[in-house]
């Protein structure tokens, strides 16, 4: 009898013996995926993303408008905000090695109505996305679209970190940042220029006479928004003549 109690022991001690092994092998209640750090803890990542100053330049309630002067023919085009909606938002990764990231951050979405082409641009921040391997280096970006038009990034904060992408296949670069800049005789200060090398909203596909996707300069001032728009293909803008703001 003590033999086999003797016998039962040993096996309860290696069985224990082969559980720890295991538990320290497979790692339970730690990350599996190498991806978090070398020893497989998976510490807590909390990013904070707000418009901050780009808020300065983006921000307009409903009833807020602008009015442009084209350099070529004269003619004006008033934009009315007529959809404006500013809410903060989480997000967490769902994937094994971003399951433990939390991202907090702004949400900006409004419609603008031109009087001049009859349409509505929609612009929206992006939203980031915790599954990305670069979700600490997320930038506010201002996607601008048409219905059928296509999509741009008119706008991107901070202004040196990074370039926007459109819908594919255009491009936008931050060309500088200008203390002051007169447009039809009224200062504005800091001032930010962003090209776009393809712009898909400035024409209508709608008319087979129109030239289609001119290269673009996007001026946006601070405490106003944008204050003028440039056709680099065809050299002429939209400048800002006169505008109120609701923040």
């Amino acid at each position: 009898m003590k033999l086999q109690q003797a016998k039962q022991n040993k096996m309860n001690t290696y069985s224990k013996q082969i559980l720890i092994v295991l538990i320290l092998f497979l790692g339970v209640g730690g990350c599996k995926d190498k991806s978090c750090n070398e020893t497989g803890d998976c510490p807590p990542e909390y990013y904070r993303f707000r418009l901050n100053e780009s808020k300065k330049y983006l921000f307009a309630k409903k009833g807020s408008w602008w009015t442009y002067k084209n350099t070529k023919s004269g003619e004006l085009d008033t934009q009315t905000v007529t959809y404006f909606y500013f809410d903060s938002a989480f997000t967490s990764g769902t994937r094994n090695y971003s399951k433990h990231i939390t991202i907090e951050y702004d949400i900006l979405k409004r419609d603008i109505t031109s009087s001049f082409n009859k349409w509505t641009y929609r612009e929206s921040t992006r939203a980031p996305n915790a599954d990305a391997t670069s979700a600490s280096y997320y930038s506010i970006v201002i996607n601008r679209e048409v219905s059928n038009e296509g999509i741009i990034y008119p706008f991107f904060y901070p202004f040196n970190t990074n370039n926007g992408t459109g819908d594919g296949s255009t491009s936008t670069i931050f060309n500088r940042l200008d203390t002051s800049v007169i447009i039809q005789g009224k200062s504005y200060y800091n001032v930010v220029q962003f090209e776009i090398d393809i712009d898909n909203i400035w024409y209508s596909r709608l008319n087979p006479d129109a030239p289609f996707n001119p290269t673009s300069i996007y001026y946006w001032a601070i405490d106003v928004g944008l204050i003028k728009r440039t056709n680099k293909s065809e050299n002429y803008s939209w400048e800002l003549i006169d505008y109120k703001i609701y923040k």
